[in-house]
């Protein structure tokens, strides 16, 4: 099965309710099964302290934590498939921010880039790197609200995309730069990713395999290391 990563892990959980999601488009045969791995950014030496700031920016560090730690435990428990165009990264915010570093730093792992909303600083040469690189083999979901989401700088990102000729969907809510703005889009993302393409395939006739006792695919959620606040710029 493909793997999606998602995070700030439980914010999706709780305010996204993406399981509900998940299970909904699967059962309904609009996506393939897949395993969903929700990953903590909070300190899990001290769950107060929610590192999402300094781990959502371009650090190399935190990219290391996936293809080091991460990715190896997920595919050594759950009946994964373990190529690049198997794994796909899906952030809010920060998160999204962090999804776009990903694609620019890590598209030799990830080839989905799942971006809600993505925050534009304080990193300012993020989308001028998408203009100045080369076409990159990714996949790219952009949600953007229509005010109070930073929209115009959206908008900009958009346009790069496409001029770069991405495979890219671009969604957009009538809500602001919250939760009413993201959930409705996360069905979105969803098909994109795993909708289309499985149909193409015929993969969406085969029943889904269980993993772990749970009929719909598998949901892993993981917290970062804790040997991870120490980071070298990326």
């Amino acid at each position: 099965m493909p793997v999606l990563f998602i995070t700030d892990g439980p914010a999706y959980l709780a305010q996204g309710r993406i399981p509900r999601v998940l299970n909904r488009l699967i059962e309904a045969k609009e996506i393939e099964p897949l395993i969903a791995v929700f990953v903590d950014p909070r300190d899990p030496d001290d769950l107060t302290i929610n590192r999402r700031n300094r781990q959502f920016l371009c650090q190399a560090n935190y990219l290391r934590f996936f293809t080091r730690e991460l990715i190896p435990a997920i595919e050594q428990t759950y009946p994964v498939r373990t190529e690049r165009e198997a794994r796909t990264v899906l952030g809010v915010s920060h998160g999204g921010r962090n999804a776009a570093c990903f694609g620019l730093l890590g598209y030799e792992t990830f080839s989905g880039i799942g971006m809600h909303s993505p925050a534009n600083s304080p990193i300012k040469n993020l989308l001028p790197a998408y203009e100045k690189s080369p076409r990159l083999p990714l996949r790219i979901f952009l949600g953007a609200g229509s005010f109070n989401d930073n929209t115009s700088a959206k908008y900009k990102f958009r346009k790069v995309l496409g001029n770069k000729g991405y495979d890219m969907k671009f969604v957009q809510s009538r809500k602001r730069h919250n939760w009413d703005n993201w959930r409705p889009l996360i069905d979105d993302a969803l098909v994109f990713f795993y909708g289309e393409p499985a149909v193409h395939q015929g993969r969406l006739n085969r029943p889904p395999r269980p993993a772990h006792g749970r009929h719909l695919g598998g949901i892993f959620s993981a917290r970062t290391s804790s040997s991870l606040p120490q980071y070298s710029a990326a």
